[in-house]
């Protein structure tokens, strides 16, 4: 179990931007956050995670029973709590499936020869219905956002996280694209993964098996609930 027991975050000018308790991710569960544009969703998770465009003044996180309130990223990493961003920036001339070599390396602390390694990658590209030619390009250069969401999807079933933090995972996605991605999600969750995501979609959001609803505004939390707090949104809206 992941808790966020409290978290504060701030602006770079020391604005209140969020402060939320009791939060939780179960194995194997969905959790789903909603709310309005600007009520605080992105800036929850880019504390969460130590974002540079944010300051997290407060952070209380523990998985079972070990505290990770310090943590680092890398720390965090290699303890499997992975995140992706809604904006994914490029790292020129860094060749993607080398990053993933490193990663894959680094977080299951094994040397794995590079071309057993490409296969692997291969096999799983195919698995999970996923293009392999993204495999073949530099980490985000030169691609669409919804491709930059691919190679990042295809980094998470590499390592396997035990927790995955998306935000709006479905945005720059055609509706093909969304089926596959909901389709990987549900798969992860599935194999004993907890995932929190943000989404704006209701489309996309149909496509997943959600257990928990946590509605967020003016960067406080306001509702929990199962998805019949989510229908409830889509009918009457952001009401909190």
């Amino acid at each position: 179990m992941l808790s966020i027991t409290k978290i504060t975050v701030q602006s770079t000018q020391k604005k209140e931007l969020v402060h939320i308790e009791n939060v939780i991710v179960l194995p194997g569960t969905i959790s789903l956050i909603v709310g309005k544009n600007g009520s605080g969703k992105t800036s929850f998770l880019h504390g969460l995670f130590l974002h540079p465009s944010v300051i997290c003044a407060e952070r209380e996180l523990f998985i079972d029973d070990q505290d990770f309130s310090k943590a680092s990223l890398l720390e965090m990493f290699t303890k499997g709590i992975q995140y992706i961003p809604q904006h994914l920036l490029p790292l020129p001339g860094v060749s993607f499936i080398s990053f993933l070599h490193i990663a894959f390396e680094k977080k299951f602390s094994e040397k794995i020869p590079l071309f057993t390694f490409v296969e692997k990658v291969k096999n799983v590209c195919t698995e999970y219905n996923l293009p392999y030619y993204l495999v073949e390009k530099n980490v985000h250069e030169n691609l669409s956002g919804g491709e930059r969401k691919m190679q990042e999807l295809i980094q998470v079933l590499l390592l396997k996280p035990k927790y995955l933090f998306l935000d709006e995972i479905d945005s720059g996605l055609d509706r093909d694209a969304k089926i596959v991605v909901a389709g990987i999600i549900n798969r992860l969750k599935g194999e004993g993964i907890g995932i929190m995501l943000v989404s704006h979609s209701f489309e996309f959001v149909e496509l997943l098996t959600v257990d928990n609803v946590t509605l967020i505004d003016n960067g406080s939390l306001v509702r929990t609930g199962d998805m019949s707090l989510f229908l409830e949104i889509k009918k009457d809206g952001f009401v909190a």
